[in-house]
C-alpha cells in the first residue's frame, strides 16, 4: 500500500527544515567572525558577513516554507562554491577523517536542487 501523494509536501517541508537548520548552524559562526571565513576565501570580510547572512536567512526561509525555491537556489550556489574550493583549490578527499570532506556539501547541494525543483 502506498501513501497518498498528498503527503509529499510534508516530506519536502521536513527536508527543507532539516537543511535549513544545518545552514543556520553553519551560518552563525560566519556572522560572528566574518573575517575568518573571508580569509579562507581570500576575500574582504564583508564577503564573509554576506555568506553567513545568506546561510542564516536562507535556512530560516526553508524552515518556514517561504520563498523556498529562491532560498534553495542561493544555498545551492553556496554549496557549489564550497565543493569547488574543497575539490579544486584544496584537493580535499570526498570523505576525510578530520571532517573536511565534501560529502556533506554534496548532500546539501542535492537537497537544495530537490527543493528548487518542487
Amino acid at each position: 500500500m502506498y501513501l497518498s501523494i498528498g503527503y509529499a509536501n510534508y516530506g519536502f517541508w521536513v527536508l527543507g527544515a532539516v537543511v535549513g537548520i544545518i545552514f543556520i548552524v553553519h551560518g552563525f559562526p560566519k556572522i560572528k567572525n566574518p573575517k575568518g571565513i573571508a580569509a579562507v576565501y581570500k576575500a574582504p570580510s564583508v564577503v564573509g558577513l554576506f555568506h553567513g547572512l545568506a546561510e542564516v536567512v536562507g535556512g530560516a526561509l526553508l524552515i518556514i516554507g517561504f520563498c523556498v525555491q529562491g532560498a534553495a537556489m542561493v544555498l545551492g550556489l553556496i554549496m557549489i562554491g564550497a565543493i569547488y574550493f574543497k575539490v579544486v583549490r584544496w584537493n580535499t578527499n570526498f570523505v576525510s577523517r578530520d571532517n573536511t570532506g565534501w560529502e556533506l556539501d554534496l548532500v546539501l547541494w542535492a537537497a537544495c536542487v530537490a527543493l528548487l525543483l518542487v
